[in-house]
């Protein structure tokens, strides 16, 4: 409620430390905190420290975004290089567990080290079972994978 009126108090009396923490409060609930009686004040009185709010709360904002994409990304590639590495290690080595699946695992076999060649085996399946792959977005990820 009282954000606004401390921020300008702390720049007032130079305490940065307690203004960066009023900033980090307003970035925070910028909402909220906008439609205070103290927002309203400020900005008739003080139309440069709401200009410079106003910036920090969108480069926070596109800041928050651009972090969340990389994620995703990132995400994403690891995704990706798994699956690599699975199919490296089908076609090269030959998974023991991929086969038909009405036939247990022998004794011998263990559970792959690789939790794609799962998911893998099954694009794989409906991949080579689709009637329809021209319209599968699917077959159509299994096609550009392959």
């Amino acid at each position: 409620e009282n954000v606004i009126d401390v921020l300008q108090l702390a720049r007032d009396c130079d305490a940065e430390r307690i203004g960066f923490l009023c900033v980090s409060m307003v970035i925070k609930d910028f909402k909220s905190i906008s439609s205070t009686e103290g927002w309203k004040v400020m900005s008739h009185t003080n139309a440069r420290l709401e200009q410079e709010l106003v910036e920090i709360a969108v480069e926070a904002e596109l800041q928050k975004e651009d972090r969340m994409k990389k994620l995703e990304e990132r995400k994403v590639y690891v995704e990706l290089y798994e699956a690599m590495e699975a199919l490296v290690h089908i076609y090269r080595e030959g998974c023991g567990t991929i086969g038909p699946r009405d036939k247990a695992l022998k004794g011998s076999q263990t559970v792959c080290k690789f939790p794609a060649c799962k998911v893998l085996e099954a694009a794989l399946r409906h991949f080579l079972g689709c009637k329809s792959r021209a319209l599968c977005l699917q077959c159509k990820r299994m096609g550009q994978l392959l």
